[in-house]
């Protein structure tokens, strides 16, 4: 098993890292992704506007460069083991949720 943590976002060419990391994997095993974002395409724009913004408040602005946002294309196919709830409903009742997804895929993709 590969499990990736909160580090998507930090490697450029997603298709080449999962290409990559499949030729470690024996048969069955399994690649997880946990607390990382994938955007709807259309989002994307946005989200790097606000990576940038929140590297600069930090006096790092050049930090928004190293930071990938990779499309929710790219996980077509994956088995998403956890999702984020309702979000109304968690917030009435005070329940604290994770943002991200959790996703798996095997080598067979």
């Amino acid at each position: 098993m590969i499990t990736l943590n909160a580090c998507v976002q930090y490697f450029s060419g997603f298709k080449v890292l999962l290409s990559t990391l499949k030729t470690f994997l024996k048969p069955k095993g399994e690649i997880h992704i946990i607390d990382s974002l994938f955007y709807k395409p259309i989002d994307i724009a946005d989200a790097k506007k606000r990576t940038l913004s929140y590297y600069t408040q930090l006096g790092f602005p050049e930090m928004a460069s190293l930071y990938f946002h990779h499309s929710e294309e790219n996980i077509q196919g994956f088995e998403v083991l956890y999702k984020k709830k309702n979000k109304i409903l968690r917030k009435v009742l005070n329940v604290k949720d994770s943002p991200f997804c959790w996703y798996k895929t095997t080598g067979n993709l």
